[in-house]
């Protein structure tokens, strides 16, 4: 009988769940006929048939395609947007084509510089430029202040490239990508020339001869000025119902604008302990684009501290008279409103701690005390130049 014992003490294998044991112990089907029987208790991977019922739970496409729906836009809405899209991919091609010419004469030029040949014939990037039916331009020789009132840098990104090209030394014919506000540039500088001093007045004879006609024009321009205030004072009316007879008086409406500020910097504070004092604050007409005046603005022209001294010593509805900073034009002001108003200045500056304004103020403070220091000693002694020094200026003329 012992050899019938020996199958009753097999249940040990079931004791250790060893799946992977078992088909090696299983030779032995005759002797253990229990291998039938599990496959009877198998039934409960049947039991949970979950993965078959997830399909009969499927409703859920139809709801996720709900769901879905409001995720995309119907093609009418998204149009414009892909065409744009697809637009700018071609103009990124066509500009990668012409940069692509541009270097290779980038590279023949400087190898014909460096080993002493003549150069190559520049690059004519006309055709190539019409080809695309893009803008094409180029500039003579000039200074930084008439580049920054071309066309070309009509928004804060391309004025900031100018600035970038005459603060820097560029190297010609080596073309440049960037992306201004409204649209997108690819250029180059083909020729450099310091700024030099005149060596005879016949070179600046014209501009001499314009600023000495400017000079004596201020006084006149200024009693002008104080006749017609008289007028827009006792007529009542705004200065355009006043002057829209006169074709030689012009006016202009501007853009909320403010003394100085530190703008919407984050980095304010920073300036105001470093001693940086805040800007002058930019007089728009109405209109245009922040950041625009210099190349937008008709009639307002480089107003300075002057200008805004007077703006802000005129109450609402209240007219006055200054020059703008070159002093090349006066101008009658009419404050047409002030926010916040001044009773709120004033609340807002008697609860400011006086650390922000001596901060921001203590720079010019401190120049207007030496200057006024250096003018005492200059009366004293009877100081006088017989050269006036010009001061530095590194910017150069070029052309792009």
């Amino acid at each position: 009988p012992k050899p019938e014992e020996k199958p009753a003490e097999a249940p040990k294998p079931a004791e250790t769940p060893k799946p992977e044991e078992k088909p090696a112990e299983a030779p032995k089907p005759a002797e253990t006929p229990k291998p039938e029987e599990k496959p009877a208790e198998a039934p409960k991977p049947a039991e949970t048939p979950k993965p078959e019922e997830k399909p009969a739970e499927a409703p859920k496409p139809a709801d996720s395609l709900i769901d879905l729906s409001i995720l995309y836009k119907p093609l009418t809405e998204v149009e414009d947007e892909i065409r744009l899209i697809l637009a700018y991919r071609k103009v990124n091609e066509a500009i990668a084509e012409i940069e692509g010419k541009m270097n290779e004469y980038y590279k023949a030029y400087n190898t014909a510089f460096d080993s002493g040949k003549e150069t190559p014939p520049i690059l004519d990037l006309k055709p190539l430029a019409e080809k695309y039916d893009f803008e094409f331009g180029t500039t003579q020789l000039i200074p930084e202040s008439d580049a920054r009132r071309m066309e070309f840098a009509h928004g804060i990104k391309e004025r900031q490239q100018v600035m970038k090209l005459f603060n820097e030394s560029p190297l010609l014919f080596q073309p440049e990508q960037f992306d201004g506000d409204d649209a997108k540039y690819l250029m180059w500088v083909t020729q450099t020339k310091p700024q030099t001093e005149p060596k005879r007045l016949e070179e600046v004879r014209d501009m001499v001869l314009m600023r000495w006609k400017e000079v004596h024009a201020r006084p006149l321009a200024e009693k002008r000025a104080a006749e017609l205030l008289e007028t827009a004072k006792t007529s009542g009316k705004s200065l355009a119902e006043t002057f829209k007879d006169q074709t030689d008086v012009k006016v202009a409406e501007t853009e909320p604008f403010t003394w100085k500020s530190y703008g919407d910097s984050i980095y304010a504070a920073m300036f105001a302990m470093r001693g940086i004092p805040p800007r002058l604050g930019e007089v728009r007409e109405k209109g245009v684009p922040v950041g625009d005046s210099e190349i937008g603005n008709k009639l307002i022209v480089a107003p300075g501290d002057k200008f805004m001294e007077k703006a802000y010593d005129l109450n609402v509805g209240a007219m006055g008279m200054a020059m703008n900073r070159p002093e090349t034009v006066a101008y009658i002001i009419r404050v047409t409103g002030s926010s916040p108003a001044e009773d709120v200045l004033l609340d807002n500056f008697h609860k400011a701690s006086p650390m922000e304004y001596r901060l921001a103020g203590m720079p010019e403070m401190v120049q207007e005390a030496r200057d006024a220091w250096l003018k005492r000693i200059y009366d004293e002694i009877g100081f006088k130049w017989v050269n006036k020094p010009q001061p530095y200026k590194r910017n150069a003329f070029r052309g792009e």
